[in-house]
């Protein structure tokens, strides 16, 4: 049986995301080692804005894949890097907390979207 291609299309758009997010989390515990936390999060924020920016603005079918694809690599990367730069500087008493909410706030943001 064939599938549509607005079907294939439409499957690539939802998965793209998640596989890219998948790859990025190895690269990501390298790059927080070698450049650092700070660094890797703030270096992430230039190729997730202008993935967005490629997103809103696409022409076709393509432009939304590799946009959706940059973000989802970005975002993977940053569930590996705030949750560490998080707990590094921290106080010891909130650092369970402020560990948690990040994930919290994942899900959240899930659940309304």
């Amino acid at each position: 049986m064939l599938v549509p291609s607005s079907q294939i299309t439409f499957t690539w758009n939802l998965t793209l995301f998640q596989f890219a997010a998948a790859c990025a989390a190895p690269l990501a515990g390298f790059f927080i080692n070698k450049l650092g936390r700070k660094r890797t999060i703030l270096l992430l924020a230039v190729p997730f804005f202008f993935a967005w920016v490629l997103i809103a603005n696409s022409a076709n079918v393509g432009q939304m894949l590799i946009g959706r694809f940059v973000t989802g690599f970005c975002g993977g990367a940053y569930s590996v890097a705030i949750p560490v730069y998080v707990s590094e500087i921290a106080d010891a008493d909130i650092r369970g907390t402020l560990g948690t909410l990040f994930q919290l706030n994942i899900m959240t943001g899930i659940l309304f979207s």
